[in-house]
This record gives C-alpha cells, structure tokens and sequence, in this order.
C-alpha cells in the first residue's frame, strides 16, 4: 500500500490518476468536507466526503478522479496499493 497527500482547492483537483488495473482506494480529508467526481466535478454535483472519515472508493482501470472543495484549501490522504 502507498499513503499520498495532497492538497483540494475550490477548483477540480487531479486526487488520484488512471492505473492500468481496478482498485479501491480510501480517502479521508483532514480539514473539511470535499466532494469528489470526474473532472467537471463541483461541490453540488461530487460524490461528498466527509471530514476525518476514511471513505472507500471502488475506481475503475482507466478512469480518474477529481475532488474539489465548498470553501478554501484542504488536506486529503490517499491510501492505495503500490502502481
């Protein structure tokens, strides 16, 4: 497994790029809610989750996913298995 952090903004921010196999990752913001979804993503059309909350997410081979944020920046850790 490989932990990731990075930070979400209020503009749709790459959180996990296409792999070449299925997997879940899990993903547990540390400072806020955000919502996450496909590259057009937004805070009322996202997938929300929620703060201190480690929420799986089933991500298919090829696709990617976006997350973004109601207000400010905001620290996400990704927990996923090794490319």
């Amino acid at each position: 497994m490989k932990s990731n952090s990075t930070t979400v903004t209020t503009t749709a921010t790459l959180i996990y790029a296409a792999q070449a196999e299925s997997q879940t990752i899990y993903l547990r913001p540390s400072a806020n809610d955000i919502f996450v979804g496909a590259s057009d993503v937004t805070s009322s059309t996202g997938l929300k989750v929620t703060n201190a909350a480690i929420t799986p997410i089933f991500v298919r081979n090829g696709q990617t996913l976006y997350g973004i944020t109601a207000t400010g920046s905001h620290d996400l850790v990704i927990l996923s298995e090794e490319p």
